[in-house]
């Protein structure tokens, strides 16, 4: 397990975009030693900026953190090239799209509708599936954790997840990963309220890693750690792995 920092002066330069763009998470295999989990990047976008990009050879999920986009995929394996969707960051409230999948050699249009958080993982698959947009749904699995997306299915070599935990006068754990999900590799990215003295997390055996809000945790194959949160707190996990 390896605690892997955000770096919110990191910056770097977009086609169309003037000045830089945050790209405060910018995890890739150098980084983490990974076979085919290939990159997780987190940007923050700014209206009335459009970004447009390409997901080359790769398989790509698109999920939006914060705020909302509007998106537009085009794609040989699909008819909906010139369809516009809102995809909004998940929450524990309603309904809402907010995560997209582009197979190989899709491009994309994106125009955040307010200041947006995303993140965007990439792995190398074999084949192409056809471009898809996911919806949040609240949901409790079996082992009582607070699902607010879980796709698993669609993609040939991605996972992705998006779970809530809050702790009220006690303080909660969560296992973000659990051995039935038979673990891989695989990146979980934490936002906690607040920001500091929140979250901590371990593997059993082992010295607990305190975190703050935009930290990042690569986990190798078998490993399923355990997120602790304080009394008073909360957190938001993405979990990409394959």
């Amino acid at each position: 397990m390896m605690v892997l920092q955000a770096n919110h002066d990191r910056g770097v330069e977009l086609a169309g975009v003037p000045g830089r763009v945050p790209r405060p998470v910018d995890i890739d295999q150098t980084h983490t030693g990974f076979e085919t989990l290939r990159t997780l990047r987190i940007y923050r976008f700014q209206p009335p900026h459009v970004i447009e990009g390409h997901a080359e050879e790769d398989e790509v999920y698109i999920i939006v953190l914060a705020g909302s986009v509007e998106l537009a995929i085009r794609s040989e394996h699909w008819s909906n090239n010139t369809t516009r969707f809102t995809l909004t960051a998940a929450n524990d409230q309603s309904p809402a799209a907010c995560a997209a999948y582009l197979p190989p050699s899709a491009e994309y249009t994106l125009t955040p509708l307010t200041a947006a958080d995303i993140a965007y993982t990439r792995a190398r698959p074999s084949t192409s599936r056809p471009p898809a947009v996911f919806t949040a749904a609240t949901r409790l699995d079996e082992a009582g954790r607070c699902v607010l997306l879980d796709e698993s299915r669609h993609a040939e070599r991605l996972r992705i997840k998006v779970l809530h935990v809050g702790a009220g006068a006690k303080a909660a754990e969560l296992t973000p990963i659990r051995e039935s999900d038979h673990p891989g590799e695989a990146l979980i990215h934490v936002r906690t309220s607040p920001a500091q003295g929140a979250a901590k997390m371990d593997i059993p055996g082992a010295p607990a890693s305190m975190l703050e809000s935009w930290d990042t945790v690569a986990v190798g194959p078998g490993e399923c750690p355990i997120l602790r949160i304080a009394a008073g707190s909360s957190a938001i996990c993405l979990v990409v792995a394959t």
